[in-house]
């Protein structure tokens, strides 16, 4: 009798327990998926879960958000690598894939799904197909992610360091997002204005807009956050439709010409944040005499990552012109972009001053 009552108690908290993982489980804008989970999470067979869920997703094109609850289901790490080894090449979101290694308990099936999926897609270089407006796969379409490294273009602004690739992901594993179109676009601008992105990163982001003209919208205000700006036509690929390829086209080609809201840093990635800058303009605004403040400002021109323009904020604090002409003559062995010293002549007040000024630049051509 006991284990009778034993039994009926387990079994009821067991079927509760199911009704609230129904109730509570995010369901998808796919009616085909809703229905697979009903029926997986409806039984305790395991067997059942496994073939249900290997024949929907070996058939069907799936998220990595829908793949991983299914996952939540298997019964252990072997059956859930199978399934994701099943339902890799129907994956629209590829790019997400990284999320589904947290489904497993051993790190050693993380690594042998990596191996069988991402690192024989990225040697066969497979295509991934993105979703469109409605959130389906589209054509074979192969969207490609511009490379930030070794870039020395346009940066946006406040955008002089983008984050790390490994920190993104991180970051964009816990980023959460509403299910409301609206609120999930404010969301996004947020973390643009928040942080500083790469046109790649930035797509991803934006892929996570389901309507079309809040894609646009929210690559339009990201062009001008963005670190890489002279990548950014590459995010185009993300709109089905030729009018608003053709206006977000429109859209980066004019900002580029007319307002460059950026700068360009030096090549060898070596510069000063405006932040630290503004540190040190500071600081040599606050000696009193000419020959202290010319010395801070050598110190700072010597051993900093200083671009031309940075010098020129740095000449105008000066009030005489012959402490101007000493430190421009003494930045020019040190200027990251010595190409464009020229910005500096309008510094100068006195003819005198300026004929010296070009005789040295042409002296430095020379060289």
């Amino acid at each position: 009798m006991n284990r009778l009552l034993t039994f009926l108690l387990v079994s009821g908290l067991l079927s509760q327990s199911g009704n609230l993982l129904a109730q509570n489980r995010h369901h998808s804008s796919n009616p085909w998926f809703d229905r697979v989970m009903v029926s997986i999470e409806s039984t305790q067979n395991s067997q059942y879960r496994y073939d249900r869920a290997m024949q929907y997703f070996s058939r069907e094109r799936s998220t990595v958000a829908e793949l991983t609850e299914a996952c939540y289901y298997m019964k252990n790490d072997e059956a859930r690598y199978q399934l994701c080894l099943e339902a890799y090449p129907l994956i629209i979101d590829k790019y997400n894939f990284f999320r589904i290694y947290d489904s497993f308990s051993k790190f050693s099936y993380a690594i042998m799904l990596y191996h069988h999926t991402q690192g024989a897609a990225a040697n066969d270089h497979e295509q991934e197909n993105y979703p469109d407006r409605s959130g389906h796969a589209g054509t074979q379409t192969s969207i490609e992610l511009p490379s930030p490294y070794g870039y020395a273009g346009m940066t946006g602004a406040n955008c002089e360091v983008p984050m790390h690739e490994n920190d993104f992901r991180r970051y964009y594993s816990y980023l959460e997002l509403d299910r409301d179109e609206n609120r999930r676009f404010e969301t996004l601008k947020e973390q643009v204005r928040t942080y500083c992105f790469t046109t790649a990163q930035i797509m991803q982001l934006a892929l996570e807009l389901q309507s079309e003209i809040r894609r646009l919208e929210f690559l339009k205000y990201a062009y001008s956050k963005c670190y890489d700006m002279e990548n950014f036509m590459n995010s185009t690929q993300l709109l089905n439709s030729p009018r608003n390829r053709d206006d977000l086209h429109a859209f980066i080609a004019g900002q580029q010409m007319h307002s460059p809201t950026g700068h360009r840093p030096p090549a060898n990635g070596c510069f000063v944040h405006p932040s630290e800058f503004s540190y040190m303009k500071k600081e040599i605004e606050s000696e009193s005499f000419s020959n202290d403040k010319a010395q801070v400002a050598r110190n700072h021109i010597a051993n900093n990552c200083l671009t031309a323009e940075q010098v020129r904020e740095l000449v105008l604090l000066f009030d005489f012109e012959n402490d101007r002409m000493d430190l421009i003559r003494f930045s020019y062995q040190y200027v990251q972009n010595p190409d464009k010293m020229y910005i500096l002549r309008d510094a100068l007040k006195f003819s005198s001053s300026k004929l010296e000024f070009d005789s040295m630049l042409r002296e430095g051509k020379d060289q």
